[in-house]
């Protein structure tokens, strides 16, 4: 069985700057590095990872960094858990969004305008990395949990791959500051456990453990 649990980063800068975040290499805030602090011991108390496998960005490599500190484990980082390359909107304030009139919302699906990465790159982008990342970790044997630390839209386009949905699909997630996702892969069964929980941010006890629930329920 393998288990993944998908991390967005804390609050980064851009979020108080209101800039397009993207491929923009901002640093977390002060409060990001607590809501990643406060993430980190509630998955060490509750759903330690075997592995961390981050975005190399400065936001999530932050953050997964706190979260390994906690776990006792160093950081693996990919190029393919990237933020969506929104190309000219990179750090630019987001009031300057109608200047960019068919990105500002995200990617064009069939190509790229001011150098973004069209959607079907940004899924193929997802896609290839989940195929690998399952078959390099779910393998007969003891049961295994990832941890994937990246960005909202990408994590989007993971829980479309995860999902197996169609490149078009209307279907989606939204992740908050910290937010956190559990999937689960047993054989050819797929089970989401929970999305965008914030409860390490609201002081909530967590009632699910994913590891000795009854796959039945």
């Amino acid at each position: 069985m393998l288990e993944v649990l998908v991390v967005r980063h804390g609050e980064s800068t851009a979020d108080i700057e209101e800039r397009f975040e993207g491929r923009w290499d901002c640093e977390l805030t002060e409060l990001g590095i607590a809501q990643a602090e406060l993430v980190a011991k509630w998955i060490k108390a509750n759903y330690p990872p075997d592995v961390i496998i981050s975005s190399p960005l400065k936001r999530a490599a932050r953050t997964a960094e706190i979260i390994g500190a906690a776990v006792g484990l160093e950081p693996l980082y990919d190029d393919a858990l990237l933020e969506w390359d929104n190309g000219k909107l990179a750090g630019r304030p987001k009031s300057e969004g109608d200047e960019f009139p068919e990105t500002k919302d995200g990617p064009v699906l069939h190509w790229g305008p001011y150098g973004t990465e069209s959607g079907i790159d940004l899924r193929a982008r997802a896609q290839k990395f989940w195929v690998k990342l399952v078959l390099d970790y779910d393998k007969e044997g003891p049961d295994r949990r990832v941890c994937l630390v990246s960005h909202g839209m990408m994590i989007g386009m993971l829980f479309r791959s995860f999902l197996d949905l169609p490149i078009c699909s209307d279907i989606g997630i939204k992740t908050g500051d910290t937010g956190v996702h559990l999937w689960r892969i047993e054989g050819k069964h797929r089970r989401i456990l929970f999305s965008n929980s914030q409860a390490h941010l609201l002081g909530k006890p967590l009632k699910l453990n994913p590891l000795v629930c009854d796959p039945s329920d």
